[in-house]
C-alpha cells in the first residue's frame, strides 16, 4: 500500500501537493481542499498550515504532522489534536536566509537613523546627521533558535554586539546570553535594538508590554517577527509617542491584518510589513518536508521536532 499523505492548507494547496508528489513520487498525496470526501483511513502524515480545528484528530492512522512554517501554535491550540502525535516545524534554509535579510535590513534602518533622511527628503531638505558606533550597540534577540542564530551570525559582520535571551541557559560563542524570567530585565537593560523571534506560547503571549518596553534603554528600537500576540501594540504606541522607543518594525500584529483605521499605521517611525519576513515556498520546502517524513518512517528524529512540553 502506498504511503498516504494529506496536505491541509488554504494557501497554494495544489502547489504544495504537486511539490510533495515530486519529492515523494511513491506516495499518494491528497489535497484536503480539493477533495470533498476522501478516505481518511491509512493517512499517516499530514502536511499543514493552520488546519481546520478537529481536522487532524479525524485522521485515525495519523503518525505525525509536518508544519509548513516555524510557528506551530495553530496546531497546539486545537483542543482536539491528539497529544501523542509528533509535530515537526519547518526549518527551511531558504526561510532562514530570508529572515536574516529582513532582520539585517531593519536593524540597519534603525541603527543608521534612515527614517530621518526619508522625512528630510519628503521636505526637500538636505540634512546630514551622524550615527553611532556598532561596537557600542547591542542587538538583543528574544529567542535564539535556527533563525536567530543565522541572523546574529550575519549581523556580526557589521560589528554589532550580540545578546540573546533564551528559556534555558546556553553558552554561545560571541554572544552574551541571558536565560529565564529572572534575567529578562538585565537582558532588556543592555539591548539597544531588540529583535523578537519567539514562538507563541502561553509564556510569550503579551511579553512585550509597557513594563518590559520600559526596561529597554531610552531611544531603543524594537523589531518583531515572532507573533503578533507577543506585542501589546497600544503599549508600543504609547512608548513611541513618549520618545522612549525611537523606532519599531512589526512583521506580525494583533489583530492580523491590522484594520485600515488602526492608529499604528500613522505612528512616525513605526514600520509594518505584511508577515513577509520569511515566506515559505513549495519549491524549497517540499524537499525539507519529504526528508522529515523519511526520517520519521525510519524511526529517526527529524530536524525541527517540537517539544510538546514547550510548544515549540
Amino acid at each position: 500500500m502506498a504511503l498516504r499523505i494529506v496536505v491541509m492548507t488554504s494557501d497554494r494547496a495544489e502547489k504544495w501537493a504537486n511539490a510533495l508528489r515530486s519529492a515523494l513520487p511513491d506516495a499518494e498525496v491528497i489535497n484536503h481542499t480539493a477533495v470533498d470526501d476522501y478516505d481518511k483511513d491509512g493517512i499517516e502524515y499530514a502536511v499543514t498550515w493552520h488546519p481546520p480545528k478537529g481536522a487532524l484528530a479525524a485522521l485515525p492512522d495519523l503518525k505525525a504532522v509536518c508544519n509548513l512554517g516555524a510557528g506551530v501554535d495553530a496546531i497546539m491550540t486545537d483542543p482536539a489534536f491528539p497529544a501523542h502525535i509528533p509535530v515537526v516545524r519547518l526549518i527551511d534554509p531558504a526561510m532562514t536566509r530570508d529572515m536574516s535579510q529582513w532582520v539585517a535590513y531593519w536593524v540597519l534602518h534603525h541603527y543608521r537613523g534612515f527614517e530621518r533622511f526619508r522625512r528630510a527628503q519628503a521636505e526637500n531638505t538636505w540634512a546630514p546627521k551622524g550615527y553611532g558606533d556598532p561596537t557600542k550597540t547591542t542587538v538583543g534577540f528574544l529567542g535564539f533558535g535556527e533563525m536567530g542564530g543565522r541572523c546574529a551570525q550575519d549581523l556580526t559582520t557589521f560589528g554589532f554586539n550580540i545578546a540573546a535571551w533564551t528559556r534555558s541557559p546556553r553558552t554561545l560563542e560571541g554572544v552574551t546570553t541571558f536565560a529565564g524570567n529572572k534575567a529578562l530585565g538585565a537582558f532588556l537593560n543592555t539591548t539597544n535594538i531588540l529583535v523578537g523571534l519567539l514562538p507563541l506560547t502561553p509564556e510569550t503571549t503579551g511579553l512585550l508590554n509597557a513594563k518590559t518596553l520600559a526596561m529597554l534603554p531610552a531611544g531603543a528600537s524594537v523589531i518583531n517577527a515572532g507573533r503578533g500576540k507577543q506585542m501589546a501594540l497600544p503599549d508600543l504606541i504609547t512608548a513611541m509617542e513618549s520618545g522612549h522607543i525611537a523606532g519599531a518594525t512589526l512583521d506580525v500584529t494583533d489583530p492580523e491584518p491590522l484594520p485600515n483605521d488602526h492608529p499604528a499605521w500613522a505612528v512616525p517611525n513605526l514600520h509594518i510589513t505584511p508577515h513577509i519576513s520569511a515566506l515559505t515556498y513549495p519549491r524549497t520546502a517540499a524537499g525539507v518536508v519529504a526528508d522529515s517524513i523519511r526520517t520519521l518512517m525510519a524511526g529517526g528524529t527529524p530536524n525541527g521536532l517540537v517539544d510538546r512540553s514547550r510548544a515549540y
